[in-house]
């Protein structure tokens, strides 16, 4: 399986490459690192009508790949050029559309309505990518190393999804920054300071302004 239920603090790098650059990124990661199991993602994000889980900086998804499923659930957290580190929960799930009640009850903002706010979800837009994965160790800390390349599509409108994600599995990031930083530099990576849920928002919106 490919994660777990979960809570925790996602402590994640995220960089931009240019198109030009992945073969020979992909030939470091493979000869300098542990390489895993590549999959297609196919993830869909939840929100009200009136976008209240965007407008308050939370982000709701359900991703599927080979026969799994899950549901996860992220907020607002800190970020710092290529570095974000936020709360996220994440469930098994089989169903369409997410149930709230999976999560535990203390996340939510005092005074929402869950019983409402479940009745009110609907599709708002799509990332699905290929993930192709290695594994960074350095002592006994972990980091999953992935290579995302797919589309984010929201209405008419749709993105390109480009990027490198470092994300932490255990142990301290201190640790492994040194090689993270050697790929960077070795590739010019740029730091991707939005979130693939932000770039969705980002292009609802700029569909719905099209419709006005």
């Amino acid at each position: 399986m490919y994660s777990m239920s979960q809570d925790f603090a996602e402590i994640e790098l995220k960089y931009l490459i240019e198109k030009n650059k992945i073969n020979d990124l992909q030939s470091y990661l493979n000869t300098h690192l542990l390489p895993q199991t590549t999959l297609q993602l196919a993830n869909i994000y939840f929100d009200t009508r009136t976008t209240d889980l965007g407008n308050a900086k939370i982000g709701l998804r359900i991703r599927r790949w080979n026969d799994q499923c899950e549901q996860t659930i992220k907020f607002a957290g800190r970020s710092a050029g290529a570095l974000s580190e936020r709360p996220e929960y994440t469930v098994p799930c089989t169903t369409k559309i997410p149930n709230l009640a999976l999560f535990p009850t203390a996340i939510w903002p005092e005074n929402w309505n869950l019983d409402s706010l479940q009745e009110e979800l609907i599709e708002q837009f799509r990332t699905d990518f290929t993930r192709q994965r290695w594994l960074l160790t350095r002592g006994d800390s972990v980091a999953e190393v992935a290579l995302d390349r797919g589309m984010i599509l929201a209405a008419e409108q749709a993105e390109e999804i480009a990027e490198l994600e470092v994300e932490m599995q255990r142990g301290h990031l201190a640790e492994l920054l040194p090689a993270i930083e050697h790929i960077r530099a070795e590739f010019s990576l740029l730091p991707g300071s939005k979130s693939k849920a932000q770039r969705g928002y980002a292009l609802l919106a700029r569909s719905q302004r099209k419709e006005l």
